[in-house]
């Protein structure tokens, strides 16, 4: 409250930060001002002199401070180079460990991989087992190679068994040269037996009741 009784309002937060920042700002700017004003020849001598050590006192940080960021990128170069060099021995570039683990141009199995396969089952339930023969895992890795070899064998064995079916029909059916053609003279032909059939027992049936 003012001696005449008026009440007066406090400065707010905010203004008395901002009057400090600006007073900061003015008398930094004030101290720039005068030390180029010091530093041009205008100011005395030991004030001058000490500029100069300051600045000698910049420099000489500055030099220690090259040799460490120059090891900083050192290393980081020679991690950098660690990183890599685990991939180009798992493309295979010349390594000796990049050999090991991919397969080799003539062809061969890495000896990790059949190991891992020689353990696997490779019974397929799903085929005919009377001419699939079942496949058991064998320990020198040659288990994928005999369950192929063995469907081709089935499937071979499955189109001897139609062509002899097909032949045996084609001595049947006289006068069909055409598979197609022969194969709808066969269905007619068991059409007509099945008809033939019914009617011989109906009439064995009329036969029965009349005799009893």
């Amino acid at each position: 409250m003012s001696p005449s009784g008026a009440v007066v309002a406090a400065p707010s937060v905010k203004a008395v930060g901002v009057a400090a920042f600006e007073r900061a700002e003015q008398e930094g700017a004030e101290r720039m001002a005068s030390r180029r004003f010091l530093k041009g020849g205008l100011a005395t001598g030991g004030m001058q002199q000490r500029l100069l050590q300051e600045e000698q006192e910049e420099q000489e940080e500055q030099e220690e401070e090259q040799p460490q960021q120059q090891q900083q990128q050192q290393q980081q170069r020679e991690e950098e180079r660690k990183e890599r060099q685990p991939m180009a021995q798992w493309h295979g570039n010349g390594g000796s460990e990049g050999a090991a683990t991919t397969s080799s141009s003539n062809g061969e199995v890495p000896a990790d991989l059949a190991a891992d396969m020689a353990g696997l089952d490779y019974t397929d339930d799903r085929v005919d087992n009377e001419w699939l023969p079942r496949c058991r895992a064998s320990r020198s890795g040659s288990a994928p190679s005999q369950r192929i070899k063995s469907r081709s064998m089935a499937e071979r064995r499955r189109r001897e068994r139609i062509s002899e079916g097909l032949q045996r029909l084609r001595v049947r059916v006289k006068g069909r040269g055409d598979t197609c053609a022969m194969l709808d003279r066969a269905v007619q032909y068991v059409d007509a037996l099945e008809r033939r059939v019914g009617e011989l027992e109906r009439y064995i049936l009329a036969v029965l009741v009349l005799v009893h």
